[in-house]
């Protein structure tokens, strides 16, 4: 009977730490895909904020791709600011200022990459493409989140190089 008793004992704990287990993990890879999705977004938001101010945009040929948009600028400061989509993050040079990186350490761009799609009228829109995955350096599938996000920019004035 004793035997019995710790026999069902030792299941339920076993059970109930494999629950706890599971709701720990979900809750972390919530975090990491909330993490991906805040940094995507706010990349994604700077990029056009700095674009929309733009009094005109350097960009790849219509079908090219590249990493890099240049925009002009009316304020002689921030002329040109130049935008690269890079590894680390987004990488902002304005002017002569020294550049500086967007950056979260909880997640990584994988890649990122910018095509012009063509034009409308005074219009060029381009697209704006981020991979954008969670820092994972242990490669723990708990924590792994990863997702592509676009976006068009519709851009006045602009040009090619």
């Amino acid at each position: 009977e004793f035997l019995l008793y710790l026999a069902l004992s030792t299941v339920m704990v076993v059970l109930v730490g494999l629950l706890g287990i599971s709701a720990l993990s979900s809750g972390v890879k919530a975090r990491a895909q909330s993490e991906v999705q805040y940094s995507a977004e706010f990349l994604i938001e700077t990029i056009a904020r700095l674009v929309r101010e733009a009094e005109s945009v350097t960009f790849p040929e219509r079908g090219a791709t590249s990493t890099t948009l240049i925009l002009a600028t009316a304020d002689p400061d921030t002329d040109p600011t130049v935008i690269e989509l890079t590894p680390d993050g987004v990488t902002i040079t304005r002017g002569v200022d020294a550049p500086y990186t967007i950056y979260n350490p909880a997640t990584r761009v994988t890649m990122g990459v910018v095509t012009h799609e063509g034009e409308s009228g005074d219009e060029n829109l381009i697209r704006l493409l981020l991979t954008v995955v969670s820092y994972n350096p242990m490669d723990r599938q708990s924590l792994r989140a990863e997702r592509t996000f676009t976006t068009a920019l519709r851009v006045p004035y602009t040009s090619t190089p």
